[in-house]
């Protein structure tokens, strides 16, 4: 019976140390990333979007809201000190978050369209992911946040997936690390980004 009880504690003390150790190394694999500031254009925090199909099926919707709440939570699993833009903040990364919502009323699904642009935090453009992620739901819900916020998680999954196969991306940013740079405010990545189309 002793031995028994024995061998259960030495199991435990094993199992114990074994998981330690994993959240050492992941905590270091951590601290090793670049910190990273989620951006998004003013105005789409100002305008809600309207979606449906007017007059009948229409709903103004916080798009910009959600769509950083989803970029933030799924880029903290890569990047250390995930934060949002506040005038002044400064990063190794900026990632430009440009998000448009859509609402099918005929199969009852939210679209949420995503473009993330990776730039170092200089300025210098470093990688574009697009993906479109999508929910159902009734667009006379009270849960239509919680459907819309499932949508933009859906197109930050496909995101987060292209982003950690990008081995180029890797590079360039460890290089960029290794180099060292001047880190400008994150307000400024739409000034210093070069002209896009409207997305």
């Amino acid at each position: 019976m002793k031995q028994g009880v024995m061998k259960q504690g030495v199991i435990k003390q094993i199992v114990m140390a074994l998981a330690l150790s994993l959240f050492a190394i992941s905590s270091a694999w951590a601290e090793g990333e670049p910190s990273l500031i989620v951006y998004m254009s003013p105005e789409k925090y100002n305008h809600p979007v309207l979606v449906g199909v007017a007059p009948l099926y229409t709903r103004w919707v916080y798009q910009a809201e959600i769509a950083e709440e989803a970029a933030t939570k799924a880029l903290a699993t890569k990047f250390a000190d995930v934060s949002t833009c506040d005038a002044g903040k400064r990063a190794d990364i900026i990632a430009w978050v440009k998000p448009r919502l859509v609402y099918n009323p005929a199969v009852g699904t939210y679209y949420a369209k995503l473009k993330v642009e990776l730039h170092l935090g200089d300025g210098r453009p470093l990688a574009t992911y697009k993906a479109e992620g999508q929910h159902d739901g009734s667009i006379n819900s009270i849960f239509v946040v919680d459907e819309v916020s499932l949508a933009f998680d859906d197109a930050m999954r496909q995101i987060m997936l292209k982003l950690q196969a990008d081995s180029n991306l890797q590079t360039k940013i460890q290089s960029a690390m290794a180099a060292g740079f001047t880190r400008s405010p994150c307000s400024m990545a739409a000034v210093l980004s070069s002209p896009r189309n409207n997305d």
